[in-house]
């Protein structure tokens, strides 16, 4: 038996007028978007600031309205109330009242679930023990940091036990034990058979969860891969480091691959088929042979080499 799709997008495009009234502009925020998702997948959206990745998740929860395509949240338009039941949505950066308590949250909107109340307090307190928040459960969400904030707001998204978990940039403004705490949530909830969909700029975080990874460019969903298939397709890079003074320009602006000087080190990122004649050549140049710099993911390589050859032919 085939798994639910829980979630499709169907030549889906949108557009947001900019301008000022006697110029008025459209940008293309999604342009002809296809996905979908199905029961038990975590899936990952990565791309550029601007790419159009929460304009994507607010069109898949209803927040948005398509100017052109169809989706479907659990079969249903997603504006439908019965589609939103099984939903879990995260906010980049959720908003709550500061005198309110993290409890007193939680409780307002497991009344706005229709949860029932008894039980309902124990519920709250459960799952922001579950966020490491039990401690701070009753201080008012004033005195919290960002980072407090967002644990709140995974909280929330928490409280009725959703099927389908819409987490955008879950990690922003957590400190790295947040970050393992916050990744240890999102794999006990795939552990469960929970959908998510995250989309994140941690690519190396999204390389250790997901299933599959959609990336988006321009407001469009240029590819949707397996991790494995997608650093396999794109062919490999390595950063090379080397020390010299900043006046070392003009020696390396003749070489192909582009060099950049920052905090007193040199960097040049190349092709791994040309990793011998690039020592070679930089070292001769560089006055000294550079080190291989272990800088980044495969993801991020294949991420980058993707978006490079995109712009490249655009």
């Amino acid at each position: 038996m085939e798994p639910e799709v829980v979630l499709s997008f169907e030549g889906v495009s949108k557009r947001y007028r900019t301008g000022d009234f006697w110029r008025p502009l459209k940008a293309q925020a999604l342009d002809n978007v296809s996905l979908t998702l199905k029961r038990g997948e975590t899936f990952g959206l990565v791309g550029l600031n601007g790419a159009g990745k929460s304009t994507f998740m607010k069109t898949a929860v209803g927040l948005l309205n398509p100017d052109a395509g169809r989706v479907r949240l659990f079969g249903l338009d997603p504006r439908d109330r019965e589609s939103r039941r099984r939903l879990g949505y995260l906010p980049e950066l959720p908003y709550f009242p500061g005198y309110l308590s993290a409890l007193e949250v939680l409780m307002y909107y497991g009344r706005l679930q229709s949860l029932p109340s008894r039980g309902l307090r124990a519920r709250a307190l459960a799952v922001l023990e579950r966020v490491g928040l039990a401690a701070a459960a009753l201080d008012p969400i004033r005195r919290y940091s960002k980072g407090m904030q967002q644990r709140v707001g995974l909280a929330q998204t928490l409280l009725h036990d959703p099927d389908l978990l819409l987490l955008d940039e879950p990690m922003s403004g957590l400190d790295p034990r947040g970050m393992k705490e916050m990744r240890d949530t999102i794999l006990a909830e795939r552990a469960a058979g929970k959908t998510l969909f995250i989309n994140s700029h941690g690519l190396a975080e999204l390389e250790r969860i997901c299933d599959r990874v959609g990336v988006m460019h321009r407001g469009r969903l240029l590819l949707v891969e397996s991790v494995p298939e997608l650093i396999r397709r794109v062919r490999g890079h390595v950063v090379l480091g080397f020390s010299g003074r900043e006046d070392l320009r003009a020696r390396l602006a003749g070489l192909p691959w582009a060099c950049e000087f920052e905090n007193g080190l040199w960097r040049a990122r190349v092709p791994n088929t040309e990793l011998a004649d690039a020592m070679a050549r930089i070292g001769e140049a560089a006055g000294g042979a550079p080190s291989v710099l272990n800088i980044g993911s495969p993801l991020e390589t294949a991420f980058l080499d993707l978006l490079a050859a995109e712009d490249a032919h655009a």
